[in-house]
């Protein structure tokens, strides 16, 4: 019989939130880890667009820069969002970092600090306590993603947006590698480049996520051409992440939400991963100094902000008179609006749900 061992904190997840959940709740309690997945060096690619400020929460956990990649900082993008002519769009600074980079460092930086790591897919029972295989706590950190698995409701679109990310090595382009982005009548496009790898994402349903990648060529050629400047053949790039990109939410945990099991914010934000690793110091801080409802209020603060924000960039879209474009504003919409009246627009509900897309996809 295997022996259960007592927690103070128990943290579900094998992602960036979980990760640092995890490493900031040791600094206080008695944690374990549980996920079931380990990072892999063999991961699919996805570039990560991140804010320089969330490079220095990093650091706290001895994640430099150069340990992730980074050799350079861009101070703004290039956007066609409103008019065909794309324009240079400057910001306070941000870094390009690869997805499966930063897991494996983080995980690193896990073991070092001696937190137990259990692999398992747990269920989501919870009683007084959070059970789980040869272990149990007092209070957990759900850092699960979109699935959420302590949540009972997930409110997410019907039809959601989905996305596909192909890369190519640096030096096999001289495309530059600060940040583009387009909309399309399907969905909409960028580009991204870290210190090794450049890449094009495509984000929407139908034929961006299901057309050969030479009709896709021709379709960007024909609505965002100056995307591909610099790039080989989309039908010589290696396929990377793929995983579903439109707004959720998840509500009716015992557990503390963070990241994407609490809001799962549309990749148009390019902030996802930076409010991510947030969400960790804030639901660590609540358990340890028993502030209750302090990460339940940042939820509210940040879904109204992000929602907002979202609503907005949709009505700025030349495309947004397209049949996607007003199908995605009308769920949003309909997040406004409370609970029993969304009922006719929203899939939510207890359990695990399954949507339809047009290819599958695996959530982040």
């Amino acid at each position: 019989m295997t022996a259960t061992r007592a927690f103070d904190i128990a943290v579900v997840g094998g992602g960036p939130a979980g990760f640092v959940a995890a490493l900031a709740a040791a600094r206080h309690a008695r944690v374990v880890l549980v996920t079931g997945r380990l990072p892999s060096e063999t991961s699919p690619v996805r570039i990560e667009t991140v804010a320089l400020r969330t490079l220095a929460l990093l650091t706290e956990f001895g994640l430099s820069p150069a340990s992730l990649g980074v050799r350079e900082f861009h101070k703004g993008g290039w956007s066609s969002w409103e008019q065909a002519q794309p324009e240079w769009q400057p910001h306070a600074g941000t870094a390009h970092i690869e997805r499966p980079l930063l897991e494996q460092q983080l995980f690193q930086a896990v073991c070092a600090a001696g937190i137990p790591v259990i692999v398992e897919r747990w269920p989501g029972a919870a009683g007084g306590t959070f059970v789980g295989t040869g272990w149990r706590a007092s209070h957990l950190i759900d850092a699960s993603g979109r699935n959420a698995v302590s949540a009972k409701h997930r409110d997410r679109p019907p039809r959601p947006w989905a996305g596909r990310f192909l890369w190519t090595p640096r030096h096999r382009t001289q495309a530059s590698p600060e940040f583009r982005i387009a909309p399309l009548a399907a969905g909409y496009a960028y580009r991204a480049g870290s210190a090794d790898r450049i890449g094009i994402g495509l984000v929407g349903r139908r034929e961006l996520l299901s057309a050969p990648l030479g009709r896709l060529e021709r379709l960007l050629t024909c609505e965002a051409d100056w995307l591909l400047d610099g790039m080989p053949a989309l039908s010589s790039l290696t396929m990377g992440a793929t995983g579903v990109c439109s707004l959720q939410w998840s509500s009716g945990s015992s557990a503390s939400l963070v990241g994407d099991a609490s809001l799962a914010r549309d990749v148009l934000s390019s902030q996802g991963l930076g409010c991510s690793l947030s969400d960790a110091f804030y639901a660590v801080a609540e358990i340890v100094q028993g502030r209750q409802g302090l990460l339940a209020q940042r939820h509210r603060e940040n879904r109204a902000m992000h929602l907002k924000m979202l609503q907005e960039t949709l009505a700025r879209s030349r495309f947004g008179d397209r049949p996607l474009w007003r199908d995605y504003a009308g769920y949003l919409r309909a997040l406004d609006a409370p609970r029993p009246a969304r009922q006719q627009v929203l899939d939510h509900g207890g359990g695990r749900q399954q949507h339809t897309t047009d290819f599958p996809v695996k959530s982040p």
